[in-house]
């Protein structure tokens, strides 16, 4: 990979990361069974994650 990509592949992986893990919590602490928790915390992580990848390449670069 080029060095002139590095900040962004950084950026996407850690927004993926990033609103992966905060979704997550807040969906298991919010969803009413655990099999509910895989179709509610993946629709769910669109979202934030649509939010976080743009603010973090800004922040980044």
């Amino acid at each position: 990979m080029s060095a002139r990509f590095a900040p962004a592949v950084f950026g996407f992986v850690s927004s993926c990361f990033m609103s992966l893990l905060i979704t997550a919590i807040a969906t298991l602490r919010n969803a009413r069974s655990v099999d509910d928790c895989f179709s509610i915390g993946a629709g769910a992580w669109r979202a934030p994650w649509i939010i976080a990848l743009p603010v973090i390449l800004v922040v980044i670069a």
